[in-house]
């Protein structure tokens, strides 16, 4: 199985007038069992909260304010449904100077199956050119953003999962990042070039077959033959299965003295 990226949508702007509401667009393509990961930055000398709209799950609040900065970085996930908006409204509690959001879809090659999440949130605020991101353990879709409030310029892709968008406007440099990443340390660094309220933070998910392996049993009729019959498999010994094996033989009792082949 692989982990990409489906599409991306951004929206970036100055301050906003009460409701202090904006509005980001549902990433084009995106289908029902795709992850979306969202995150929002904004540029502020007074903490602000945000309202998600329904369905949205906290990956990461870090607010400079608390440490003596003037930055904030949000981070959301969503699992798509078969009735999805075409856009999402999110809302500032305060105005901000400044603001930038981020949606992305992602989809396992693998097909449709249930999202698990392995890692949230983690990243503080550094005074250096350099930061990096949490190290994970684990196979998976690695995703991870960074900010740094004066608006520097971000390095280029040093990555080893692919770069999804860097932004500069309104004060704020940004960069994300996010793919299929299935070494056994997860880590990015990422330079700017001033130290202003540096932040990092990332989510790792792992997107396991389903555990219904009934639904993947086609039969034929009561004692006949079962025409194919699928597993989860742990293939490198993650803890988690991450493929389907063919069962190749079988049987099932069917008295006390008799077995009938159930696979072929």
């Amino acid at each position: 199985m692989a982990f990409l990226q489906r599409n991306t949508t951004i929206n970036t702007a100055g301050s906003l007038l009460s409701p202090f509401r904006f509005t980001l667009n549902k990433p084009s393509g995106t289908v029902e069992g795709d992850m979306m990961v969202c995150w929002i930055c904004t540029d502020t000398s007074a903490r602000r909260n945000v309202t998600t709209p329904s369905g949205w799950s906290v990956i990461y609040n870090q607010s400079s304010p608390d440490l003596g900065g003037n930055a904030q970085q949000f981070g959301y996930y969503k699992v798509a449904t078969a009735s999805e908006p075409t856009t999402y409204d999110f809302q500032f509690s305060g105005s901000p100077q400044g603001w930038k959001g981020i949606i992305t879809s992602y989809y396992d090659t693998n097909g449709t199956g249930t999202w698990t999440v392995s890692s949230l949130g983690g990243g503080n605020r550094v005074f250096s050119t350099s930061i990096t991101s949490l190290s994970i353990t684990g196979a998976g879709l690695y995703v991870t953003a960074f900010l740094n409030d004066g608006g520097d310029s971000p390095t280029t892709d040093n990555s080893p999962v692919p770069e999804i968008l860097q932004n500069t406007q309104n004060s704020l440099g940004f960069i994300t990042y996010g793919g299929d990443y299935t070494a056994t340390n997860h880590t990015i660094t990422q330079t700017f070039s001033s130290t202003d309220d540096v932040y990092a933070n990332n989510v790792i998910f792992a997107h396991q077959v389903s555990g219904d392996i009934v639904s993947k049993i086609r039969v034929g009729s009561a004692y006949k033959n079962i025409l194919e019959g699928y597993v989860a498999v742990d293939s490198n010994s993650s803890g988690t299965p991450d493929v389907w094996k063919k069962i190749v033989s079988g049987s099932i009792k069917v008295s006390e003295t008799e077995y009938k082949d159930i696979f072929k």
